[in-house]
């Protein structure tokens, strides 16, 4: 085991700079931090949470844990090219999340 892990502190793996448990990205180079789960965890497929693995559906954004059950429901998903958001709303036409026009998925 690392000394930092025993002191509990992180690094980051790319420039080994110090940086907060919780920073998904490190406050030196950028590079993004690895997600730790705790064991019976996954990540959601959608907002990259962590949830239950048991759960059928996510606790934070609510879309299903099931990616298939999901391509097969959202035939016409319109998807943000500046952050990704996504939406299967027929009537909306920009992000919610930074406002730029939404496209259409094939």
């Amino acid at each position: 085991m690392k000394i930092g892990e025993l002191l509990g502190y992180t690094f980051c793996e790319t420039c080994g700079e110090q940086v907060d448990e919780e920073a998904l990205f490190c406050n030196n180079c950028g590079s993004k931090m690895p997600v730790k789960l705790m064991p019976g965890m996954v990540l959601c497929p959608h907002c990259s949470k962590p949830v239950k693995e048991s759960f059928r559906f996510c606790t934070y954004c609510g879309m299903s844990m099931s990616v298939e059950e999901e391509e097969e429901k959202d035939a016409n998903v319109k998807t943000c090219p500046h952050c990704g958001f996504t939406t299967t709303d027929p009537d909306k036409m920009f992000c919610d999340d930074c406002g730029t026009r939404l496209v259409e998925d094939k």
